[in-house]
């Protein structure tokens, strides 16, 4: 049986963005070239354009790693943010524990004995406060 192995991807390309100046660097490491990109030199349909695309790309990553409606605030705090005009805002990490429903879930699998135990643990402790 074949050991496997964990390759380490190289990076090819350095990206530079200065949000206050508008231009985007990207330089070949191999070869140290590096091409300026200025929005100022961009035409207004093309800007359009790729406004969207980069709105695409931020609001999604916001909701990278969470479903239904973690996911949803997360984009949506997001959203409020850039229209405040705070481009810097981060959407809040993914909760490493199960939400409340997958809580419920989860104790409704155990053995009764076990579920009664497990419901009033977590009530006590104030995670979970259902019957």
């Amino acid at each position: 049986m074949a050991e496997a192995t964990e390759s380490k991807r190289t990076r090819k390309l350095q990206k530079e963005i200065d949000y206050e100046g508008g231009v985007v660097s990207i330089t070949v490491i191999s070869s140290n070239q590096t091409l300026k990109c200025d929005v100022k030199d961009l035409p207004k349909d093309i800007i359009i354009k790729l406004v969207p695309l980069a709105l695409n790309h931020r609001i999604g990553d916001a909701a990278a790693g969470r479903d239904g409606e973690e996911a949803f605030e997360s984009m949506e705090k997001v959203w409020k943010a850039l229209v405040a005009g705070d481009f810097t805002v981060k959407a809040p990490p993914g909760s490493k524990l199960p939400s409340k429903k997958e809580l419920s879930a989860n104790i409704s699998n155990l053995p009764k004995a076990e579920q009664d135990k497990a419901r009033a643990l977590l009530a006590k402790i104030g995670v979970l406060n259902i019957g």
